[in-house]
């Protein structure tokens, strides 16, 4: 079994640029983590110091039952000998080189005789599906078939581990969404233990059985992408998770009840507080005995109206310029000024001085309810 422990990692590079704050993580054996996080979180520079590429300053990393990298202990075993694979942002293959020789050359440097080389590299060639390419350069593939001569150069080691680097970043929509499913696909075929960073949550829900959200190098919430876009712990994680994207809309208390929605939050001693709906999660309609059934209903005025094929999204004023993105359910045609009533399914409420979660409601019936 392979599982991999990172304990109170902290990364600063100098001058004093705190990269990794007091980062701990487990990843279990056989497990697809991913690490997400804007640019400039630290996620890359966690999956670096995994594959002894960077050194902490504090901390250690365990791989199995073997201690990589301990900052206090003076402890580092260096990159080679880590029986990691990683597939990097630009695949970074080498031109000069045919896709035979690009899968072959980790195991050439490590002196495997060539008959053991030329069965590996075919073996694990058509397990990704090029073996077709063998006798091409990367300026004879498309990117998605690059991607998979990185993937095939990291795994032809037989590592225990995988990291991957935002790998689908370079990769056109289309290609991207296959691209997903086929490493998916390929980590439970072969049980590696994986961890991928990406700015994407896309990727992240495509592919992640567990999600590690980070921001400025700390940790923000661990758990599986249900828990993450169903019980975010602050307005950065729901404003960062799902998509399109949560409206959050700071608005007053008076007297106990939130200006706007109706909704009486008793003993809440602030002035303001952060009202988070996911459109998909609030129906708009023509008509207020339409928007019945939900935790709260709004009225409002068209602002603007979307229609992306298979859904139709209503953009709603509530009042002095406070809008409200919600999806129209059933096929009508709004005109901007139409009166509209928006029945709100699920409410996400945020204390405004933290912006953490305080509660979330839903409609009754309603599976996961927490009022």
């Amino acid at each position: 079994m392979v599982s991999i422990l990172a304990e109170s990692l902290t990364k600063i590079f100098p001058p004093n640029v705190v990269a990794l704050d007091n980062v701990s993580i487990k990843v279990n054996d056989k497990e697809f983590l991913v690490i997400l996080g804007p640019s400039g979180s630290g996620k890359t520079t966690f999956l670096r110091i995994l594959a002894g590429l960077e050194v902490p300053t504090k901390g250690r990393v365990v791989i199995g039952d073997k201690v990589v990298v301990d900052a206090e202990r003076k402890v580092y075993v260096p990159p080679q000998k880590r029986d990691v694979g990683m597939v990097f942002q630009n695949w970074a293959l080498y031109p000069h080189m045919k896709v035979f020789d690009n899968i072959a050359f980790p195991l050439e440097i490590k002196g495997v005789p060539k008959e053991e080389i030329r069965r590996r590299v075919k073996e694990i060639a058509e397990v990704l599906g090029i073996d077709q390419l063998l006798n091409r350069y990367p300026r004879q593939l498309s990117g998605g078939q690059q991607q998979r001569v990185a993937l095939a150069r990291a795994l032809v080691k037989n590592p225990q581990v995988l990291l991957l680097d935002e790998p689908f970043s370079n990769l056109d929509a289309r290609v991207r969404i296959t691209a997903r499913s086929f490493v998916k696909m390929i980590q439970r075929r072969l049980g590696i233990t994986t961890i991928l960073v990406t700015h994407d949550q896309a990727d992240a829900f495509a592919v992640g059985d567990k999600i590690v959200v980070i921001n400025h190098g700390k940790v923000i919430q661990y758990g599986t992408p249900e828990e993450l876009y169903e019980e975010p712990v602050n307005v950065f994680v729901a404003n960062f998770i799902g998509e399109p994207p949560i409206n959050l809309i700071k608005v007053p208390v008076i007297n106990g009840v939130i200006k706007y929605f109706g909704i009486r939050v008793e003993g809440y001693g602030e002035e303001e507080i952060i009202v988070g709906v996911r459109p998909d999660e609030a129906y708009v309609f023509k008509r207020a005995e339409q928007a019945t059934s939900g935790v709260a209903t709004v009225k409002g005025r068209v602002e603007h109206y979307e229609y992306i094929g298979s859904r139709q999204y209503v953009t709603v004023d509530l009042g002095g310029g406070t809008l409200l993105r919600a999806l129209s359910p059933i096929r009508e045609r709004f005109r901007v000024g139409d009166e509209a009533y928006v029945s709100l399914r699920k409410v996400h409420l945020f204390k405004a001085s933290t912006n953490e979660r305080i509660r979330t409601l839903e409609a009754a019936g309603e599976e996961g309810a927490n009022p």
